[in-house]
């Protein structure tokens, strides 16, 4: 009996140490996504196609709105010269309420195509990212990588921003 319980003692020692074992093994380092971003010559490049994107699409709501106004303005005056008849003035208010719907699909999708295009835009630099993450947690042999993010606290030595900043950099 004693014997067993040696036994089972030595076993669960073992146990314990390579537990211990593996747990050192384990290495766990951070980022800054966002610093390693904005480093990228190619996102300022990304940024303006963008910005000039969203600027066509502004300009082209404006357009439309501008129309509407102009409508609007002319309906007012009709009404308040007295030029239209009560059924009229249902046509022209039913008209104006079709434009407002219309401008406000075309905002909603001006908004989805933008969004759309960003990912598009910046979808190949995350994936740059990505890659340089890898590759440096790879050769420093890190387990895991977090972002900052989502990191509520991590030691300074264990943050590989500038090593993935100076690996994208070659």
């Amino acid at each position: 009996m004693k014997r067993k319980i040696m036994v089972m003692a030595v076993m669960a020692a073992l146990w314990c140490c390579s537990w211990a074992v593996q747990a050192q093994e384990l290495k766990i380092g951070y980022v800054d996504t966002d610093s390693v971003f904005g480093t990228l010559p190619e996102t300022q490049v990304q940024q303006k196609q963008l910005e000039s994107y969203g600027k066509q699409l502004q300009a082209r709501l404006e357009q439309k709105q501008k129309v509407m106004q102009q409508k609007y303005q002319e309906a007012v005056q009709k009404v308040q010269a007295g030029g239209v008849t009560a059924e009229q003035q249902k046509a022209l208010e039913a008209e104006l309420r079709e434009m407002q719907s219309d401008l406000q699909k075309e905002q909603t999708a001006a908004q989805a195509n933008l969004t759309k295009k960003e990912n598009e835009l910046l979808a190949p630099l995350y994936e740059k990212i990505r890659t340089g993450i890898q590759m440096v947690a790879k050769q420093e042999g890190y387990t895991y990588v977090l972002s900052n993010n989502v990191l509520m606290y991590g030691e300074e030595v264990h943050d590989i921003t500038n090593l993935v900043i100076t690996a994208l950099k070659q």
